[in-house]
């Protein structure tokens, strides 16, 4: 059974594709009514993306981006919050929460496409919960808990599809050092993503 915060979030994405389509008909009439090439008209520069490739991990990803220089430069807060538990093989379950800020410089642009290159931040908090066996001890199961966080920085470039003016698409591909903190640790690593972008636009 569908949970159901992901219910909800299908059912706002839905309507926001039916809100979409019935402003792209106004324009069409108001076009035909007054005779207004609708190329003519500044796009907006409010867009609205959710992460497509997050939502296949259950972890939906709300992005918010603002255009400023004719559109030339973009900044784009976003926050994640992981919908569910998950539980592993060692009986670990995670909740996680996150958020971050890119900016994005678009250096080339032709009729219905962008390409854009950029760099962003990230901070991530999450507690696993570990369940040990031990059959030696008196009680069998020990359930530890501990909280960590993550910081990740890194270089992106992808482009901008815009095939309708109220909805976009967008590809990404992120590339950085991702750095996880524990009490007792600190672990390095290149870490890439991937980001196939839904995109409302106002």
């Amino acid at each position: 059974m569908m949970h159901p915060k992901l219910f909800l979030f299908f059912v706002a994405v839905v309507f926001g594709c039916l809100s979409v389509r019935a402003q792209t008909q106004t324009v069409q009439q108001d076009k035909n009514d007054t005779g207004i090439a609708e190329d003519t008209v500044p796009k907006g520069k409010n867009l609205i993306h959710f992460n497509v490739v997050s939502m296949l991990f259950r972890e939906p990803e709300l992005h918010y981006e603002r255009l400023f220089y004719d559109g030339r430069i973009g900044l784009k807060p976003y926050f994640s919050y992981f919908l569910f538990d998950h539980e592993d093989i060692r009986g670990r379950r995670t909740r996680n929460y996150c958020g971050g800020l890119a900016a994005h410089i678009y250096l080339v642009e032709a009729p219905g496409f962008k390409f854009f290159m950029g760099a962003g931040v990230e901070v991530g908090f999450y507690t696993n919960e570990r369940i040990i066996v031990n059959p030696p001890a008196a009680v069998p199961f020990d359930l530890t808990q501990r909280n960590e966080r993550y910081t990740f920085y890194y270089g992106k470039m992808g482009v901008l599809l815009e095939p309708f003016r109220y909805y976009n698409l967008g590809l990404n591909l992120n590339l950085g050092s991702r750095q996880n903190r524990r009490l007792t640790n600190r672990d390095n690593f290149v870490h890439p993503t991937v980001e196939m972008m839904s995109i409302f636009r106002f």
